[in-house]
């Protein structure tokens, strides 16, 4: 029986993808091509950084290392469409009817694969959610699976966070009720936060129109709220971050998974209006790394600040995926298998820490908290 990861596979996607960040020149795969191919869907809205980003870190990988163990050549079909769910169930059928892909990637956010899981079922193709963290997309049926922890845990460390290591007990929560993933998230927050003795002094709620963002945020200041927790996009957090300069107010801000890399990303010139905010997140390029990081670190030291949450993401799920296939043999481009083999991950190793995805399809994996300090990601804390 093969191993459950075959070790110099898996090593040899995480390290190549990052010297081909590092400007590397291409390598001669060491395993040799049998001629036989296998297609891994990617869908999502592909012109976004979010989707950008995600599929460079997959096209690195395979630029380098482009083959499974028995030489099989992994190739990428790339589905671009909006973030809403019925262009993305119109996507995915588009997808499932190539009976060459084996399984698919989406990027798009929680509301969209929330309407996109039942239709997966339907068809019966393995979908790896790498950028959706509602708990509740894995419901329903044995096709969807996360890469990324959910958004119970993610909003419950939050606020364990906020009272307990930095001891605060007053928090405005904003959040856009339109939004399945802000207003869930908002919620976890919330519920542990005033679970662990917490005040939540108000609930600004965001959704559509012009918003009075001074205005909003007036009355968390006369509550005398000690910080802002904000489950919304990156306009609305710069917008925030303008409000609160033009109030001359400096409460402590914290952001959701993925807000740090996209502000740095797209808001270059407005950090300075976040400087400190704090975000959970699956990836910091300032962390200590893993043990196999460490048993591969000869590259220089600043390298991983070229990589974000996004590209990461994208190379885990190929790794998922990669695996997944490995472990099927003769059924490598068995749906079924696949699928099933998605849901046996179980401490497959990752840059940052191992990743284990269950029967259920939840994912378990680190959770890290970052900060903006100077306009870079800095590292504050890793929870398991």
């Amino acid at each position: 029986m093969k191993p459950l990861y075959p070790v110099v596979m898996l090593l040899s996607i995480l390290l190549s993808t990052l010297l081909a960040v590092n400007g590397c020149e291409q390598r001669q795969p060491a395993i040799q091509p049998n001629g036989e191919s296998i297609v891994v869907g990617v869908i999502g809205e592909l012109n976004s950084f979010k989707g950008r980003s995600a599929v460079g870190g997959m096209e690195r990988v395979l630029k380098l290392y482009p083959y499974l163990d028995d030489g099989t050549l992994i190739e990428l079909q790339l589905e671009n469409a909006e973030d809403e769910a019925d262009a993305a169930i119109a996507g995915l059928r588009r997808l499932a009817a190539s009976k060459e892909i084996v399984a698919v990637v989406s990027l798009f956010g929680s509301e969209t694969t929330l309407a996109m899981a039942p239709i997966a079922n339907q068809l019966a193709i393995p979908v790896l959610a790498a950028t959706a963290t509602n708990p509740d997309i894995v419901e329903g049926g044995p096709w969807v699976s996360q890469l990324s922890y959910d958004d119970s845990f993610q909003g419950a460390v939050a606020a364990v966070f906020v009272s307990d290591e930095l001891r605060l007990q007053r928090v405005a929560v904003v959040s856009d009720p339109e939004n399945t993933y802000s207003r869930y998230l908002a919620e976890q927050f919330t519920r542990k936060f005033e679970a662990g003795g917490g005040e939540l002094t108000r609930q600004i709620q965001l959704s559509g129109g012009v918003v009075d963002y001074a205005g909003e945020l007036a009355g968390a200041q006369a509550d005398n709220t000690e910080l802002i927790y904000m489950t919304v996009g990156t306009e609305q957090l710069v917008a925030i971050g303008e409000a609160l300069k033009a109030m001359e107010w400096k409460p402590r801000t914290m952001g959701p998974d993925g807000s740090l890399s996209s502000l740095i990303s797209q808001f270059p010139g407005q950090l300075h209006l976040l400087e400190g905010m704090l975000a959970t997140d699956v990836y910091s390029p300032s962390m200590p790394l893993s043990q196999v990081g460490k048993e591969y670190l000869v590259l220089p030291a600043g390298l991983l600040q070229q990589l974000d949450t996004f590209s990461m993401l994208g190379i885990e799920a190929l790794g998922v995926l990669s695996a997944a296939m490995i472990r099927c043999e003769q059924q490598v481009a068995d749906r079924a298998c696949v699928g099933a083999a998605i849901r046996d991950t179980r401490d497959m190793p990752g840059i940052l820490g191992r990743i284990t995805i269950d029967q259920d399809g939840r994912a378990t994996r680190p959770l890290v908290i970052n900060a903006i300090e100077k306009g870079k990601i800095v590292y504050q804390v890793r929870v398991y």
